[in-house]
């Protein structure tokens, strides 16, 4: 067999396989059009692309953010996924949280604790040992829940329980009316059942922020941000971190001089797209701008996640793997720009230090080279 001891592996046409002989040792941390995973990996397997295709068993977490998603191989920890499609049909022996257009976890899977699902339309037959959450306009249930079984549908919406469901708890659906619940002959509900009005939606801030479609379009933003700190961390991890140490050396500055990058390279594009000659050059530079605040956005997030890592740590210094922090910081600074109007001012300030910082170090290190 083959081993490959790497956190972030990659392939040069964007396509990643592992293949049956192949083992991973640690992280499989990958983003690209198509990922399938035939091997054994010794760790989590963290990954974002069109398709992904999980056949061989993971150690860790499995958390996922693609078109389609498929997983038959075993799970010893949790999963987390978003997708257009997602499938699971084998063991997971922590808990599932996915959310999808459409989910099928088949009679071949086991869930070994709690399952928290949103999706258009839901297929369960597994045996869920836990608690079983589930939103969604169209349900098919015919499996085993060991525990409480609590659903939600839409006013136009259906609950199937199949001759086959078995729930050993209590049934709770929120739903406009009762025919909105359909028990075949053979399933069964040891414990009560009972129908909780459906809440109408209303058009406020709250469902806005909260809202499946919202989760899923936040979970794609992180995802984003990972492909671009993971590159970082990977072949610049000397400039990631000193930009970490100028942001702390001198905040005020730094978020001033930020400010000010923010502000003059704009209006420079503009004043070269008046002049025919200098346009070439603001079509230039203008990229370069974005570019160059997307990084500074993933540079504060990563600065965050290792201060609260330094923090917590019984030595007050962390020393682990750079890619922890950088989930942890960006995790946040996701949460934080999808608060209303609060968040992206402290977005925009956040990033302003971030880019003032890398500006002071690119210059230092300009100046050594001289």
């Amino acid at each position: 067999m083959t081993a490959l001891p790497l956190t972030l592996w990659a392939a040069d046409d964007g396509n990643v396989m592992v293949n049956a002989e192949q083992i991973v040792n640690g992280n499989f941390i990958k983003f690209g059009n198509v990922i399938e995973i035939k091997g054994a990996v010794n760790g989590d397997v963290i990954a974002a692309g069109n398709s992904i295709i999980i056949s061989g068993p993971v150690a860790g977490d499995i958390i996922a953010v693609a078109n389609s998603i498929v997983i038959s191989g075993p799970v010893m920890g949790s999963i987390r996924v978003a997708g257009n499609s997602v499938e699971i049909s084998n063991t997971v022996d922590h808990n599932v949280w996915a959310m999808a257009n459409s989910l099928n976890l088949t009679k071949d899977s086991k869930i070994g604790w709690d399952a928290n699902l949103s999706a258009g339309n839901i297929n369960l037959d597994s045996v869920v040992a836990g608690k079983t959450w589930l939103s969604a306009s169209k349900i098919n249930f015919g499996g085993v829940a060991e525990k409480d079984f609590e659903a939600t549908i839409n006013s136009d919406g259906k609950i199937d329980l199949t001759g086959t469901a078995k729930i050993k708890g209590n049934l709770i659906y929120h739903a406009a009316n009762d025919s909105q619940l359909s028990k075949q002959t053979g399933a069964t509900v040891d414990g009560s059942v009972e129908r909780k009005n459906l809440n109408q939606p209303t058009p406020n801030a709250i469902d806005k922020i909260f809202g499946p479609a919202f989760i899923f379009m936040r979970l794609v933003s992180l995802f984003s941000l990972l492909v671009v700190g993971l590159v970082l961390i990977s072949l610049f991890p000397k400039m990631v971190l000193q930009a970490k140490e100028e942001m702390f050396k001198q905040p005020k500055q730094s978020i001033i001089r930020g400010l000010i990058w923010a502000i003059v390279p704009p209006v420079l594009c503009v004043i070269l797209m008046i002049t025919i000659i200098g346009f070439p050059l603001a079509l230039i530079l203008l990229p370069l701008y974005f570019i160059l605040l997307y990084v500074s956005k993933v540079i504060v997030g990563f600065v965050i996640g290792l201060y609260l890592l330094d923090y917590f740590s019984p030595a007050k210094k962390y020393k682990g793997n750079l890619l922890w922090p950088m989930i942890l910081g960006l995790a946040l600074i996701v949460c934080i720009a999808s608060l209303p109007i609060i968040g992206s001012l402290i977005k925009m300030v956040l990033v302003w230090w971030a880019l003032g910082a890398l500006i002071s170090t690119q210059k230092n290190l300009l100046n050594d080279l001289k």
